[in-house]
């Protein structure tokens, strides 16, 4: 076998009985069809408020579901586990993986065959380009465009805006930062803890502070929108995980990836589709004010292009040399 080729394992089976082999979220899918009643519904709220189930007590998942907690001891072992202490440890440890995987691979090249084994890097590269497409497709049919609305009238309204990151947050946060700022407005992105909380000490409220999560489970970002909320600053966040704890902060929750999307290629997608929204909200905010955005915008670009072409100051021309 060649270097290049790539070969996939065979995809976990999505239909009969768990395997011993397969992940929690398999175990679920797998067993799904064949549930009913407290268990199927129990099984259900796992999979639509994954990133929130995984943090639950029996108690507090029970509740929710809105079943007993024997139902949901029943269903852990249904899963073939121990009981839910033990299910409840694998669906965070499985959380913990589609976090890694997302700077690795996508779930479905990581895993799945159906689509045939990947040969080379050109093919991997025009499947993520395809699968990168169509979780902008999703995103753009499932995107709250309420939320959308009320997030370009609160950046409209502020006076300053603080981008708050970690990772590959930071990245999407420094470019929202300085699209800001070349429309006129004043724009900080930050990532240190300390830093954080002494910019958003620095805000007044109706100033708006965007948190960006994939997760939505980021300690620094978390704390980092509570403490803005406490300040009464406007708040919006942009995550993959709509039931992840940075959605309880927000004033406005933007959902970066498509509700059919799998909840690992969400997160691997994330990124595109997070720098994708926030785009397209930036670009409302100029549209909303272009009488003076687009203007200021303009002049900023006419000087950089001056800078740009113009003799480097402080040097002269070499003898002989024009």
């Amino acid at each position: 076998m060649s270097q290049s080729a790539i070969v996939l394992p065979e995809a976990l089976p999505r239909e009969g009985a768990a395997t011993l082999e397969a992940s929690p979220l398999d175990r679920i899918r797998a067993v799904l069809p064949d549930l009913s009643g407290a268990l199927r519904a129990c099984a259900e709220y796992i999979l639509a408020h994954t990133w929130e189930a995984r943090r639950l007590s029996i108690y507090e998942l029970a509740e929710r579901s809105g079943v007993s907690t024997h139902a949901v001891s029943r269903l852990a072992r249904r899963l073939s586990y121990s009981g839910y202490r033990e299910l409840a440890h694998q669906l965070a440890l499985e959380l913990g993986r589609i976090v890694g995987m997302a700077y690795a691979l996508p779930d479905s090249l990581a895993r799945d065959s159906a689509a045939g084994p990947v040969t080379g890097p050109a093919a991997v590269v025009t499947r993520v380009l395809a699968l990168e497409q169509q979780a902008l497709r999703d995103t753009m049919r499932t995107l709250d465009l309420e939320a959308a609305t009320r997030a370009v009238n609160a950046l409209v309204a502020a006076k300053s805006i603080l981008i708050i990151g970690t990772g590959a947050g930071m990245a999407a946060g420094d470019l929202v930062a300085y699209r800001l700022t070349m429309l006129g407005r004043r724009a900080r992105c930050a990532g240190d803890p300390a830093t954080i909380l002494s910019e958003i000490h620095l805000l007044e409220p109706g100033d708006v502070v965007i948190a960006i999560s994939y997760h939505g489970e980021s300690r620094t970002v978390v704390e980092g929108l509570e403490y803005a909320r406490q300040r009464e600053l406007r708040t919006i966040c942009v995550t993959a995980a709509p039931g992840s704890s940075i959605v309880r902060w927000a004033d406005i929750q933007l959902a970066a990836c498509g509700s059919e999307e799998s909840l690992a290629f969400g997160q691997f997608a994330s990124r595109v589709t997070t720098v994708a929204v926030l785009d397209a909200i930036v670009a409302a905010m100029a549209w909303v004010q272009r009488d003076t955005a687009l203007a200021h915008a303009a002049e900023v670009t006419l000087m950089n292009q001056r800078r740009n072409h113009g003799r480097p100051s402080g040097r002269r021309p070499r003898a002989g040399k024009v």
